[in-house]
């Protein structure tokens, strides 16, 4: 009985383990993925919440490396045009798409 018990139990515990990484995994996804916005032609922003005190750089590297991204998947280049940041709207990188290898 003792050895059935402890199985069960086990087995508890890896649903929570689980249950916690799926959550876990969601908010990273959240957080590191911002949503591409389209604002004109060939002109995009892309935002994330800061978040915490001292985060601003972390965000702003989320905010490039998915610009980038976003660019190389239509065989583009990001070319960075404005950078905002907020206490209540966050971080907001303003972005253009441009032909690969026309920035310098």
């Amino acid at each position: 009985m003792l050895i059935v018990f402890q199985k069960e139990n086990d087995m508890n515990r890896d649903k929570q383990g689980l249950l916690l990484a799926a959550v876990l995994l969601a908010l990273t996804a959240c957080a590191s993925a911002p949503a591409v916005q389209p604002l004109g032609q060939d002109t995009y922003q892309a935002r994330a919440s800061a978040g915490w005190h001292g985060a601003a750089a972390a965000g702003w590297s989320a905010l490039y490396l998915r610009a980038q991204t976003h660019c190389e998947a239509q065989g583009r280049q990001a070319l960075g045009l404005a950078e905002t940041a907020g206490p209540s709207e966050g971080l907001a990188l303003t972005f253009r798409c441009v032909p690969a290898n026309s920035v310098r």
